[in-house]
């Protein structure tokens, strides 16, 4: 599914997997944000943020049920949604157009892909916010639609929508970013047999393999015999930087008749370099739980990590298994409203990554 979002660039948002398949095959209710699981559609401003259960919502407008979604890829911009890709269950193509025919959508030609368009695209209409269109943002602008069994793919251009569909074909979109294939091995790997991967946030970095530039700042926590506290502290204060790595991977791991538990990976060239992150992470997450001057305090103090290396090909990725004090609150919900916020200090371990 994340292959079908276009490939992200330096200035790229955020990109959000949901598979509520996974979700319900766990026996766990489909929540929502305030309920503790953070279906980040909300957050993102997307029309599968809205009640989908509601009558008249955006899957009724859109010609499907709200049980027939099964997996959710989308790209957050800023107004409005991104590309977008859902994966939906038993969709009838015919009753698809029929719909988007009602709601005012049209056939149209974009090179070689065909889409479905209303009105004009990226056209603002502030005065004529359709509430029945299908896609319609917070702006009044009309998305572009395009259904390939069992894929509906949307994008607020054709242009877009239409690199969307050749992605699909060539293996060019956003799962063939090397680091980004490099966490979902090393994810892949560690995994249980009864654990899938419900949910996952990924933060785009400029393209580097990481570096060692935090050692100098971090000698101190990792020499033998430990460090002194003023020695810990320089280490911390020196270590909170850019991130050192080229992505951000959060996950929300569901285990049968279990409590979800949560994921935070970060890509580095090597292991060593890998470790010593690891030490970092785990010292200053130790700290920002113990701030009594952080309002963050509380959300660190609930969440346990136990950080771990894992070698993958050409490189090695630190991996984090997040889980959580409070059963009201999943560890994924936490870590993503941490990122939401900037909080993520304890991550904070290198230097910045060369574009």
């Amino acid at each position: 599914m994340l292959g079908l979002l276009p490939m992200p660039t330096l200035e790229s948002f955020p990109i959000l997997y949901l598979d509520l398949a996974a979700v319900r095959a766990s026996g766990t209710a489909d929540w929502r944000t305030d309920r503790g699981i953070a279906t980040l559609p909300d957050i993102l401003r997307t029309p599968i943020g809205t009640d989908l259960q509601a009558p008249g919502g955006f899957a009724a407008h859109a010609g499907f049920g709200p049980d027939q979604i099964d997996q959710v890829a989308v790209t957050e911009t800023a107004p409005g949604p991104g590309p977008t890709a859902l994966r939906l269950r038993d969709a009838d193509p015919a009753a698809l157009a029929r719909t988007w025919i009602q709601q005012g959508y049209a056939r149209s030609d974009v090179g070689d892909a065909k889409v479905w368009t209303r009105g004009t695209p990226e056209m603002l209409q502030l005065d004529r916010v359709d509430p029945s269109d299908p896609l319609s943002t917070q702006l009044g602008v009309s998305a572009v639609l395009s259904f390939d069994g069992p894929t509906l793919l949307m994008a607020r251009l054709p242009a877009t929508l239409a690199t969307m569909k050749a992605s699909a074909k060539l293996g060019t979109g956003a799962a063939s970013r090397i680091d980004l294939r490099r966490m979902l091995d090393a994810l892949d790997r560690t995994l249980g047999p009864r654990e899938a991967v419900a949910q996952l946030l990924w933060v785009p970095q400029p393209d580097a393999a990481g570096d060692a530039g935090f050692e100098a700042a971090t000698s101190a926590l990792t020499a033998p015999g430990g460090a002194t506290p003023g020695a810990a502290k320089d280490a911390l204060t020196g270590a909170s930087g850019i991130p050192s790595y080229p992505s951000l991977l959060l996950g929300d791991i569901r285990t049968t008749g279990q409590a979800p538990s949560g994921v935070l990976a970060m890509l580095f060239a090597d292991c060593a370099i890998a470790d010593r992150a690891g030490a970092v992470a785990a010292a200053k997450w130790e700290a920002a739980a113990k701030d009594a001057n952080s309002k963050a305090a509380g959300v660190f103090g609930r969440i346990t990590v136990a950080w771990a290396s894992v070698s993958v090909d050409g490189g090695c990725v630190l991996l984090g298994r997040a889980s959580g004090r409070d059963p009201a609150r999943p560890a994924f919900a936490d870590l993503t409203a941490l990122y939401m916020r900037r909080d993520l200090s304890p991550l904070y371990v290198g230097a910045p990554p060369k574009p």
